[in-house]
């Protein structure tokens, strides 16, 4: 039977799962390369766009069987982060490798026309079966569940798409990821996500929300990618992946000690107001409350706790004295 903990109890993540996102060539490999002990799994030869100074110890998957039993050597490596590059075609990887299984596959003939619009062939379409959906969802929760079991930091990158909302018009760019549930549970399952994009100031990468983007955890904030590449030269050290990983870890440890420090201050609430026995008590209480080192609600549970104990002693306030007296039978 699972353990009920208390949030100050609560074990940070010991690796992060982040996904960053943004148009082709923008620097989004070379950002996740940044990432401390990195093992790229490459599943569309990208690494051969990263500066020869950058790279890293590589998968060069062609296809899904090149990373079955991959997360077990992770496991046992001194690697501290995996990249997945890109995730899309890394779920293309898994659909390729499911539509080949028996009963797995649903094949469409699809007639060819010529310019006159006379039929001149067919041709056959493949799409994964309702089984084979149910699959490669599983395959792809296996595969990512594994990575995340072996506690290091989990980086997904990913090109841009747009979508548009059919009431508004709207236009949202999103990171291409496939599509309908396997989009959804990924986003789920992240720590955050950053979009990158090119303004004045240069390339940037943002966890802030915007209509414009999709992101997550705020917390991040927003980040100008230093350029470390000039005339093919590298001039700088890539390390701010690393960076917004540290922050992240830092962001948790704060929660957990905030959280601590949150249960402490409401046990000596408690602790203040258990020893109120009459009036003089209740005035000294009274007192001492507001000076306390409150946050968050406190201070909304100090009235509570402390108008219940008076409730409970039948005592009045008395206004033109301002303090508590017995009440009067």
């Amino acid at each position: 039977m699972a353990k009920i903990v208390k949030p100050s109890q609560i074990a940070p993540k010991s690796g992060m799962n982040i996904l960053i996102y943004g148009q082709t060539g923008i620097g989004k490999s070379t950002l996740a390369l940044g990432a401390e002990a990195p093992l790229l799994i490459d599943f569309e030869n990208g690494v051969t766009r990263v500066h020869e100074a950058l790279r890293t110890d590589t998968v060069q998957a062609l296809n899904w069987c090149d990373v079955t039993g991959l997360t077990e050597d992770i496991a046992k490596s001194n690697y501290k982060s995996a990249i997945i590059d890109t995730y899309s075609r890394f779920i293309e990887s898994i659909e390729a490798y499911v539509v080949q299984q028996p009963k797995m596959a649903v094949v469409t003939a699809i007639p060819q026309k010529d310019e006159a619009g006379n039929q001149v062939g067919m041709t056959k379409a493949v799409k994964p079966s309702i089984n084979g959906y149910g699959t490669i969802k599983a395959l792809r929760q296996s595969f990512i569940k594994s990575l995340t079991a072996t506690g290091k930091n989990i980086i997904c990158v990913a090109q841009e798409t747009e979508t548009t909302d059919e009431k508004t018009g709207e236009k949202t760019k999103r990171p291409a990821l496939g599509s309908g549930k396997v989009t959804t549970e990924l986003l789920q399952d992240l720590d955050a996500v950053g979009y990158m994009y090119m303004t004045g100031e240069g390339v940037v990468i943002d966890f802030t929300p915007n209509p414009a983007y999709y992101t997550k955890n705020a917390d991040l904030g927003r980040y100008v990618v230093p350029r470390i590449i000039n005339d093919h030269k590298i001039t700088g050290k890539n390390n701010l992946m690393q960076q917004i990983i540290d922050k992240w870890h830092a962001i948790q440890t704060a929660s957990v000690e905030a959280s601590a420090s949150y249960e402490k201050l409401l046990q000596d609430i408690r602790t203040l107001v258990d020893g109120i026995k009459d009036a003089d008590t209740a005035n000294e209480a009274a007192k001492a409350i507001p000076n306390m080192a409150h946050m968050w609600d406190s201070k909304v549970q100090a009235r509570d706790i402390f108008s219940a104990k008076i409730k409970e002693l039948k005592l009045t306030y008395n206004k033109e004295t301002g303090s508590y007296e017995q009440a009067k039978v």
